[in-house]
């Protein structure tokens, strides 16, 4: 997952980009898995294995956020935040593993 993600950016960030792609592969994997109650345990976990700075970027998400909210108003469903939030987590998932069951 974040393998892919790395090859597709070749804008020469270094060692502090790659730990970010690969931070947010771990997330997109695992966090859908894991129970609510150990999610804070998974965070904890990459907080001991990566930096700061990789644990606390996030990706730039606006536009998709943007494009989910309006396809779901177009479907007469309200654009809640949880959705919108679950929305992306299905999207990630997909674009890291392409044997996703829902």
């Amino acid at each position: 997952a974040a393998g892919g993600k790395s090859r597709k950016r070749h804008d020469g960030q270094g060692l502090e980009a790659e730990e970010q792609h690969v931070v947010q592969g771990l997330r997109d994997i695992c966090i859908p898995g894991l129970p609510l109650e150990d999610v804070a345990y998974f965070e904890d976990i990459l907080g001991d294995l990566f930096s700061m700075a990789a644990l606390h970027a996030k990706p730039d998400t606006r536009a998709l956020e943007a494009h989910i909210s309006k396809s779901l108003t177009a479907m007469s469903l309200q654009p809640l935040p949880s959705l919108v939030a679950k929305a992306l987590q299905v999207h990630r998932a997909v674009d890291a593993s392409p044997a996703v069951i829902v």
